[in-house]
């Protein structure tokens, strides 16, 4: 798969382009941005849809531990890469929810 090709039923996520009008909901991935940028909320729900810290994304990115309170306390504009990344894992986590799990009896 080319990296301009679609990567998600919701969204458009490539290196290209950038998801203009999403939202979180449930395990579908929307973002509300505006212009491509993440709002601070927008990486907070999608840590907690993932179930992870700032530490943990700080972890599996190999940010700096500060890096995200920059984001969050200096107004620090996030990367598009951040919106990019937790996209695909919220993808990645709804595909898992649909066709590896099993059904809940």
């Amino acid at each position: 798969m080319s990296s301009a090709q679609e990567l998600s039923t919701d969204c458009l996520v490539n290196v290209r382009e950038v998801p203009q009008s999403c939202t979180f909901s449930g395990n579908l991935v929307r973002f509300r941005n505006v212009g491509g940028l993440m709002t601070i909320d927008e990486f907070d729900d999608a840590l907690s849809e993932l179930g992870w810290k700032v530490s943990d994304f700080c972890r599996a990115t190999g940010l700096h531990r500060n890096t995200p309170s920059r984001w969050r306390n200096d107004g620090v504009e996030i990367p598009v890469w951040v919106l990019k990344h937790l996209a695909l894992l919220l993808e990645l986590k709804r595909l898992h929810a649909q066709y590896l799990e099993q059904p809940k009896e």
